[in-house]
């Protein structure tokens, strides 16, 4: 992907004054004129919005037991078409389009099912407005963009990308293409978070100057199933995993408390991993010793303390 003679990457590593410039100005961050951003890419897509569709032609990769659920659930909105079922299973498709069709959902329904590389021509499709991921987590970039350069607009479940290349190139490819990649965290818009959230605007709550969030519950039995979901830890000799590797749940409501990327944005970051022992131990616990659970090294620690602090001064501890 060009980028001319400019990098933003390497022009936001250094322009960290401009940031206490813009505050102290009233300017929201992620709102700089198209012209004065440095990429090559595309213009931003802050406050961005499609044209409206009159009915909106969904197409699903992955139809396990998460891509299932999200099939069913988001068939029952009223302007939703399902246009395409995908998945590596041919059992999976079928079961999914006899239930759809048992209840008289709309759509085409057209079928791509069997092969790894298949999910392309789902992307590829033009009957199909939106694709909606549900595939395991290190394939989400790499179909995120595709489908974007297809001229499709993106749902993908969490997380949305695991490294920092990733990560630009699903913006750049946004940016570029104008079209929506969204990362579905089902933890923002929920009762509870909305009503924190008024309760931060509204003023009730003072200056925000700290919050704190986390994901902590048990889940080596999960990580260690032999379920399709696991397939590449499966693969791997090592699980390469440091740090907080799933973060969202809390993260994402915490962003809107504290208007990241809208006039605050995260700065610094500060990790720290505990030693790695529910891994093992669950696995010589409940696995054969020659089972792939046990021959596996377990890096990820089982407790990980992360402290960002943001360019207005604030601090977020996540767990």
């Amino acid at each position: 992907m060009g980028r001319g003679d400019f990098d933003r990457r390497e022009f936001l590593k250094g322009t960290g004054w401009m940031l206490g410039a813009a505050l102290a100005g009233g300017c929201a961050v992620g709102r700089a004129p198209d012209e004065a951003r440095p990429s090559s890419s595309g213009r931003s897509m802050a406050n961005f919005a499609a044209p409206p569709m009159e009915r909106v032609r969904v197409g699903y990769i992955g139809l396990g037991e998460r891509g299932t659920w999200a099939c069913h659930r988001v068939s029952g909105i009223p302007g939703i078409e399902t246009a395409a079922l995908c998945d590596l299973r041919p059992e999976a498709v079928a079961q999914n389009k006899a239930w759809l069709n048992g209840r008289k959902k709309p759509g085409a329904m057209r079928e791509y099912k069997g092969t790894d590389d298949v999910w392309r021509k789902l992307c590829e499709d033009p009957g199909v407005d939106v694709v909606y991921l549900c595939v395991p987590a290190p394939l989400h970039a790499q179909m995120e963009i595709y489908a974007m350069e297809c001229g499709k607009h993106v749902l993908v479940e969490v997380p949305a990308a695991q490294n920092l290349d990733d990560c630009w190139a699903i913006v750049e490819t946004s940016e570029k293409t104008r079209r929506h990649c969204m990362m579905l965290e089902n933890c923002v818009y929920g009762e509870n978070e909305l009503l924190a959230w008024n309760l931060c605007h509204q003023g009730l709550l003072g200056t925000l100057t700290h919050a704190e969030g986390g994901y902590i519950h048990l889940l080596t039995w999960r990580h260690e199933q032999d379920h399709f979901r696991n397939r590449f830890r499966k693969e791997q000799p090592v699980e390469h995993n440091y740090g907080n590797t799933y973060p969202t749940h809390a993260l994402g409501p915490i962003c809107t408390y504290m208007d990241m990327n809208r006039g605050d944005r995260m700065e610094r970051i500060v990790s720290l991993s505990s030693l790695s022992a529910a891994h093992p131990e669950f696995a010589a616990e409940n696995y054969p010793k020659d089972a792939w659970q046990n021959r596996k090294k377990w890096l990820t620690g089982d407790m990980n303390t992360s402290i960002i602090r943001t360019a207005k001064g604030r601090t977020i501890m996540m767990q």
